[in-house]
């Protein structure tokens, strides 16, 4: 339970959702889960166990996914900001 509400709050493991209204909102794994189970909660109780462990295989993917995605763009950022110096020929500020 402290690992759940530990990565409820850890922006490191969240996910930036664009298509959401709200494009400013984070939600981690944990929360959406959170989330879900509140709207949902017959859902989760109703599965079988081959079920549940597709489900868990999938957002373990999805998990994989979603850092590699995270990866990428902060990649992008340094790849930015690396020519954007070079660019203003400030080699002592690198």
């Amino acid at each position: 339970m402290k690992t759940l509400i530990k990565n409820i709050f850890n922006p490191a493991r969240s996910i930036k959702v664009k298509e959401f209204p709200l494009a400013s909102c984070i939600l981690s794994p944990a929360s959406l889960f959170l989330v879900s189970f509140i709207l949902f909660p017959g859902a989760a109780l109703s599965q079988t166990p081959a079920q549940l462990e597709a489900l868990q295989s999938e957002l373990e993917a999805l998990s994989i996914r979603t850092e590699r995605l995270q990866d990428v763009e902060e990649i992008e950022i340094l790849q930015r900001s690396y020519g954007y110096y070079v660019d203003k020929s400030l080699w002592y500020s690198l």
